[in-house]
């Protein structure tokens, strides 16, 4: 995963399934903190898919984590909402447990899990 500064208001982070742009980001970003955000969708000149989030923005909301330590993977499996406008984890080191999560829900959607989910599919 990468981070690049393009200018004092746009961070670009690669490395997850779509290019994501952060407009008017606060420093440092917040983290693991739901902010309120508006989204767009978009593919770039090079045909991949993007999502830009603009911190001015007031339709949805996102929250960034980063952390390092052990981590397990099968937790964000069960934690990740399954009805987000977009929800992914990535690893950031080569085995040291590092990892960063970006999910973006609308505004006034509660996050429902995927253990959740099942449970709720299972019982109906």
């Amino acid at each position: 995963m990468k981070k690049i500064q393009i200018d004092e208001k746009t961070l670009i982070i690669d490395g997850l399934s779509q290019l994501l742009i952060l407009k008017n980001a606060p420093s440092p970003l917040p983290d693991g903190n739901w902010v309120t955000c508006g989204i767009r969708l978009f593919k770039t000149k090079k045909g991949r898919d993007a999502l830009e989030i603009d911190f001015n923005g007031s339709r949805e909301v996102v929250r960034i984590y980063s952390g390092s330590g052990d981590r397990s993977w099968a937790g964000w499996d069960h934690r990740r909402p399954v009805n987000a406008i977009f929800a992914e984890a990535v690893a950031t080191s080569n085995g040291g447990g590092c990892w960063f999560e970006v999910i973006v829900m609308r505004k006034g959607v509660d996050p429902l899990s995927a253990e959740i989910a099942e449970y709720r599919e299972e019982l109906q």
